[in-house]
């Protein structure tokens, strides 16, 4: 009796893990609450571009450590395809100071993130997925303001509840490539490639 229970207990809780496991990797690109006199026009392609390395994300008293040159190495893997050169800062910078780093190497757009959160877990054994919130702000630095804001968008990305762990920078990733397109192509022309 005793070796049967032994035996069905891990039988029991695989089960169990994998009857909570439903439900697929959620995206959100938005426009930010505070975006008010941002246009969100879209961007001209072949552009050159600086992204500044945001501070490490963190989830309550918990700092990730190498998350921002992380977030910053995503949106550079999105915005690849559509902007070109591309200059990623070495270290955290605010936005004055990435603004001034990129007027240096001759940008147009400056992008500047800002982790909002940023979360590893193991599903399934929390029951709770890895998600990551970032806002995102575009300067173009060609407008006779010197610097205008023309994009502020929240992406937002939480995974899937499974056995098989997803690492926050992973699910960025494929979030920056949406977002991308939604600021070069627009969200019309978006759906319509994803539907071909």
């Amino acid at each position: 009796m005793k070796k049967w229970l032994i035996l069905a207990l891990p039988a029991v809780f695989v089960a169990l893990t994998m009857s909570g496991c439903g439900g697929g990797t959620q995206f959100k690109v938005n426009d930010a609450p505070d975006a008010a006199s941002a246009p969100n026009e879209r961007l001209e392609r072949d552009q050159a571009i600086y992204i500044a390395v945001p501070q490490d994300g963190a989830y309550k008293k918990k700092v990730y450590e190498g998350s921002g040159m992380q977030a910053a190495s995503a949106l550079h893997g999105g915005l690849a395809q559509f902007a070109s050169p591309i200059t990623v800062g070495d270290q955290y910078e605010d936005q004055a100071t990435a603004l001034q780093s990129a007027k240096a190497k001759k940008a147009r757009y400056v992008f500047v993130p800002v982790i909002t959160n940023w979360v590893h877990r193991i599903a399934a054994l929390s029951g709770r997925a890895s998600g990551v919130s970032m806002t995102v702000s575009v300067f173009d630095l060609t407008r006779e303001s010197g610097s205008q804001l023309v994009v502020q968008k929240n992406l937002r990305v939480k995974g899937r509840n499974s056995l098989a762990a997803q690492r926050p920078e992973e699910l960025l990733k494929m979030l920056c490539f949406q977002f991308a397109e939604e600021i070069y192509l627009g969200k019309k022309a978006q759906e319509e490639s994803a539907d071909q």
